[in-house]
């Protein structure tokens, strides 16, 4: 029931999971954890613009022909006729080229990955897609820990990084940021530890990936 729940396949050598989590819900430790505790490779936002910058894809020449796109929002660009390659955004050229810094490292390799809309990207893959949610209240005091914030400039971070992730997800995928249809499973990290959630994630995989 579980296997099937969950789309792992048996035929898998690798285990791949991505992370999106609401900023404050403390999903880039446990993701962390996470890859720390598989013993894999963590690649976050950041980890992921370097190698892509490394690879010296420019992205000033992505088009919506390139091939190694396909499986990405490159399909909305083939999909609209009307749309013309030099109209291309930078931003959508950037993620475009950091989709494929994603699959590349997605290949053949133990991988936990944070962010970069991964999930739908590599749906093909079919990794373990986990959403790390958490309430508004313990949002506010996390970045507020975290950042040395007071609590309306914590508050404000906050609204503004939901838009942003928000409308990144939205944009460049055909699902909605935080939604649970999106995802194999979401975890509200206000009702667990960061060891009782990583401890979770860690028995899906274990006990249900092979």
């Amino acid at each position: 029931m579980f296997k099937k729940l969950f789309n792992f396949s048996n035929k898998k050598s690798n285990t791949l999971v991505t992370i999106d989590r609401l900023y404050g819900s403390k999903g880039d430790s446990i993701a962390k954890a996470v890859a720390d505790r598989l013993g894999a490779e963590y690649f976050d936002e950041n980890i992921i613009e370097l190698k892509t910058l490394e690879t010296q894809v420019d992205i000033s020449s992505v088009s919506k022909e390139d091939s190694f796109l396909k499986g990405t929002v490159y399909d909305l660009y083939r999909e609209n006729d009307s749309y013309q390659e030099e109209d291309m955004m930078i931003s959508d050229a950037r993620f475009l080229a950091d989709a494929k810094t994603i699959r590349d490292v997605a290949k053949g390799r133990n991988a936990v990955i944070l962010g970069k809309c991964a999930g739908y990207i590599l749906r093909d893959y079919k990794p373990l897609n986990i959403f790390i949610a958490c309430d508004f209240e313990d949002r506010v005091k996390n970045i507020m820990d975290q950042m040395d914030y007071d609590e309306e400039k914590a508050t404000s971070k906050i609204k503004k990084m939901d838009f942003r992730r928000i409308n990144h997800y939205d944009r460049f995928t055909k699902g909605s940021f935080g939604r649970a249809s999106d995802y194999d499973f979401t975890i509200n990290s206000s009702r667990f530890s960061q060891e009782e959630i990583v401890n979770i994630i860690i028995y899906f995989i274990e006990n249900y990936s092979k």
